[in-house]
């Protein structure tokens, strides 16, 4: 067989296949050379039919091969990423930490409101009652509960965009 006239009738074609398969021009050729001297390693008393057809065929194998190291080391180096991730309930410090802040400044904005229009927002925001629930509780109209909430929602939202933003 010989290697240097199949090599040169066919390495044109060769490298395209594989570069459609792969993508990657370096990546064909890599595996166009390596198709080669898999081809060359063939023990001389082995007689191959059609040495092109083996090469291509040979290529295209090494070409799956590829796929499957990208695949795995894709698998492989995702769930090493995963495994670095340390599932938890609880959020950052820093997290923790503006949460309070926050807190505290809603805290101070609600303490600072009229009994009543704090009593309005605990009874929607905080357990969900309808103003309908809430006006026959404290003896009001509907209207006058959605004026209190919307007193309350304002005064905190005020405090939270007059509060300096974290560092």
């Amino acid at each position: 067989m010989d290697l240097e006239r199949l090599f040169h009738e066919h390495q044109r074609d060769l490298l395209a296949m594989l570069r459609r398969m792969v993508g990657c021009q370096e990546t064909a050729a890599d595996l166009a050379q390596e198709a080669y001297i898999r081809l060359a390693d063939v023990p001389t008393s082995q007689i191959i039919a059609s040495p092109r057809a083996f090469l291509f065929r040979t290529a295209t194998n090494l070409a799956l091969d590829h796929f499957r190291k990208q695949k795995f080391r894709g698998q492989r180096q995702t769930s090493l990423e995963e495994a670095e991730q340390v599932p938890t309930d609880t959020r950052p410090i820093d997290a923790q930490a503006h949460d309070k802040q926050l807190v505290a400044t809603l805290e101070k904005a609600l303490s600072a409101l009229p009994d009543r229009t704090r009593a309005v927002f605990a009874m929607r925001r905080v357990y969900g009652y309808s103003y309908q629930e809430i006006a026959a509780q404290l003896g009001m109209s509907e209207r006058a509960v959605e004026k209190q909430l919307v007193k309350a929602m304002t005064c905190c939202q005020e405090a939270l965009l007059s509060k300096d933003p974290p560092a």
